[in-house]
């Protein structure tokens, strides 16, 4: 899969069943049905979903409160790792965030998840915080990283 063979798109509550196997097949720590179908309900929420032949193949849920982002989850497929597609809904995400005017993006990674991190990294994350033994399942700390997003102007 290259990074246009996917579609990005709102995450709907027909997507709910496809992301909450996709947790249970990320996460040693899933969310249930019931925690996820809250997140689609909150505000100040941004959930989005990649689609690749009708399939799911990734999903991110995320909050923006005055100005400041938390990416709460971000998953894909372990068919469809390592072909753009976390990359390209990462981007999207934040273009998202920026048009609702958020100024930052903070988000927790395992620090094994060597991954991820390199991701993160490639697209301009800092680390600004450690939290220890934030996972449980392995115990693990999860490094706090940071990422300036770029909100239009005001009038905009």
């Amino acid at each position: 899969m290259t990074l246009t063979e996917c579609r990005i798109l709102s995450l709907e509550q027909q997507h709910l069943e496809a992301v909450q196997r996709l947790e249970e097949s990320c996460f040693a720590e899933p969310w249930s049905l019931d925690m996820l179908k809250e997140e689609l309900r909150a505000p100040a929420g941004l959930a989005l979903v990649a689609e690749k032949d009708g399939q799911i193949c990734a999903y991110a849920l995320l909050l923006c409160v005055s100005g400041q982002a938390e990416l709460l989850r971000i998953a894909t497929d372990g068919a469809c790792r390592r072909q753009g597609v976390g990359r390209r809904l990462l981007r999207a995400c934040m273009e998202r965030l920026e048009q609702r005017g958020c100024r930052e993006l903070f988000l927790e990674v395992r620090e094994s998840n060597a991954a991820a991190r390199a991701l993160y990294e490639s697209e301009g994350f800092e680390q600004v915080g450690r939290r220890p033994r934030y996972y449980v399942l392995p115990c693990e700390d999860a490094l706090i990283l940071r990422r300036a997003l770029n909100p239009p102007p005001e009038g905009r």
